[in-house]
């Protein structure tokens, strides 16, 4: 009697092929050259930290009246005594910080679509990275003045942001030059 390996596939054996498959559809079935990997690995290292920083403080707002039961913490209080220290207009504090913040929801899973785009190699990725920055920016300014962008980001947050955006115009430069045809070294080299 022979002994007949049979194997029945079926969808729904384990979680990975149903995962394999979203992942495919969302960032391709081709893996990008390692230049691209790793320009969308520190733009999405960088984007889920603001994600989940930005949780935190929504969690935070959400709860504020818990907090203030269990651990005799006003947030209200707490946040004007930090924005006058620096200057900046404290009415309306707590509507102003959950808008912002509601607003940097939107902001950063922008930005993760446009890391998706990068992965892609679409030139359209930097406008949907470039935009929602500036937007940011121009909303810390709107909604309380200049010295909150200074005050509220930190020193890493700046930087973050700085390496998130020069990652990406370097790559879009890249990337222009390779779509074009053009030599894709920075330095000017022929290739060998």
């Amino acid at each position: 009697m022979s002994t007949e390996n049979t194997n029945i596939e079926t969808k729904f054996q384990s979680p990975f092929p149903i995962l394999k498959s979203i992942r495919d559809w969302v960032l391709g079935s081709t893996q990008p050259d390692i230049y691209t990997r790793l320009a969308f690995y520190i733009n999405l290292i960088i984007t889920f930290l603001f994600l989940a920083w930005n949780t935190v403080v929504f969690i935070v707002m959400q709860f504020q009246d818990l907090i203030l039961t269990h651990k005799t913490v006003d947030l209200k209080t707490l946040l004007e005594k930090q924005f006058s220290k620096a200057h900046i207009p404290t009415e309306d504090i707590l509507e102003k910080m959950g808008s912002f913040n509601q607003l940097q929801f939107i902001i950063w899973f922008t930005v993760l679509f446009s890391s998706i785009l990068l992965y892609r190699k679409k030139t359209l990725f930097i406008w949907f990275l470039i935009a929602p920055v500036l937007a940011l920016i121009f909303f810390s300014i709107y909604l309380f003045n200049g010295q909150f962008f200074q005050a509220y980001f930190s020193n890493f947050d700046q930087i973050a942001l700085l390496i998130l955006i020069l990652n990406s115009i370097f790559y879009f430069i890249k990337l222009n030059r390779e779509l074009h045809g053009s030599s894709t070294n920075f330095f000017g080299l022929e290739d060998e």
